[in-house]
């Protein structure tokens, strides 16, 4: 599943998060903690959650 559809299906459960455009970047902002994360560094694991993949290189992202 590709990283999109994992966000539009948390987005669909009500998860605070928002696909947005910010600096000519498409990304996710996770509103609870106003973070927001460019969709190209942008991964899923089971485990961690989403997470950003330049801070956990080794870390296996789910959504391929």
């Amino acid at each position: 599943m590709k990283i999109r559809q994992i966000l539009e299906q948390h987005i669909k459960n009500g998860e605070p998060i928002k696909l947005e455009t910010q600096g000519g970047v498409e990304g996710a902002l996770f509103t609870d903690r106003g973070e927001f994360i460019p969709l190209d560094d942008l991964g899923y694991s089971g485990e961690l959650g989403f997470f950003r993949i330049s801070d956990f290189p080794f870390m296996e992202n789910e959504a391929g």
